[in-house]
């Protein structure tokens, strides 16, 4: 029970780490890839 527990845990900490990983990307990628795309001159 407690290896389960412990398994699922890491489980579901793994798969918010790569949601919010995938959510900062794309919000990343929105707000700045625009900016990359039309104004490469811009940092």
């Amino acid at each position: 029970m407690y290896i389960f527990y412990t398994y699922n845990k890491c489980f579901c900490e793994l798969c918010y780490f790569y949601i919010i990983t995938f959510y900062y990307d794309f919000i990343f990628f929105f707000i700045y890839g625009h900016v990359y795309m039309f104004r490469p001159y811009i940092i």
